[in-house]
């Protein structure tokens, strides 16, 4: 069993892998426990493909545009501030260092 709250309380970043089914209440979890709604995430999914897609967003959206951008596994959610400054953009289909 993961201790969110634990989690929640640690000043790191976040990871977690193959969890965009579960990513709206990972992420309300997280809050509740006492991270900032506005706290960066950056999911990454289908990486190193060609496919790959980065989406960048905050805690408290995390399960709306998970939902909205209809993310699927194969995908990884990064949760803190290194989310706000991955330094990737998309660009037709594939993340690009900028």
């Amino acid at each position: 069993m993961v201790d969110w709250n634990a989690l929640a309380a640690l000043n790191g970043t976040i990871v977690l892998l193959m969890s965009v089914q579960n990513a709206g209440v990972i992420a309300d979890t997280l809050v509740g426990g006492g991270r900032s709604r506005d706290q960066a995430v950056a999911v990454i999914a289908n990486g190193s493909l060609p496919a790959e897609r980065v989406v960048h967003t905050s805690l408290g959206q995390l399960g709306k545009v998970v939902e909205e951008q209809d993310i699927r596994p194969p995908a990884i959610i990064v949760i803190g501030d290194v989310a706000g400054s991955v330094g990737l953009h998309t660009t037709g289909g594939a993340a690009d260092p900028q």
